[in-house]
């Protein structure tokens, strides 16, 4: 027979049942048996859910920092190119293997219509 889950004696959850919470619920590794074991399922499930916005948070400011790091590494990093020549197909520049580039495209746009000199472009807006 099955406990009464309304009863206050079948709120114990057994060890086995909580490795297999802890498993499923990383959060709920956090906590000690003691702490886990007199809650009912629906707490326990309570206190994961409550910890995603955590994690995601902690996640964007993680990605945040190593972006930002890199940002700033940036300015320091200059790569010397020499010139050659690149045919498209079997003679390739090493200058097509730089990483790319990490201003804003419309800063990128410009230094490329700058840099290529089309007759036309004097039409263009300077700015866009």
């Amino acid at each position: 027979m099955f406990p009464d889950p309304g009863s206050h004696q079948s709120t114990c959850i057994s060890p086995e049942d909580l490795c297999v919470l802890k498993s499923k619920f990383p959060m709920l590794q956090e906590f000690s048996e003691e702490f886990l074991q007199f809650r009912n399922v629906d707490e326990l499930l309570r206190i994961d859910l409550t910890s995603l916005p955590i994690r995601d948070a902690e996640r964007v400011r993680d990605t945040a920092n190593r972006l930002a790091a890199n940002k700033a590494a940036l300015p320091s990093k200059l790569i010397s190119v020499p010139a050659g020549q690149d045919n498209r197909w079997d003679v390739l520049h090493v200058g097509r293997f730089l990483p790319g580039a990490a201003c804003s495209a419309q800063k990128q746009w410009r230094a490329a219509r700058d840099s290529l000199a089309y007759p036309h472009h004097q039409q263009w807006p300077a700015k866009i």
